[in-house]
């Protein structure tokens, strides 16, 4: 029972990862490269948002 509350109160990103950019919008630092070699995303804040 403790695992499941632990695991449900976890936030769903890590803020370490995270970055506000210059000019508003968000980077969120990816934990293993993507196949193009990307290392990070890059979102507008309100589509960070609604991102599941």
């Amino acid at each position: 029972m403790e695992k499941l509350c632990r695991y449900g109160a976890r936030p769903p990103f890590s803020l370490e990862r995270l970055a506000l950019l210059p000019d508003g919008r968000i980077a969120t630092r990816l934990r293993r490269p993507r196949r193009k070699g990307a290392t990070r995303l890059v979102l507008e804040s309100i589509a960070f948002m609604a991102s599941p």
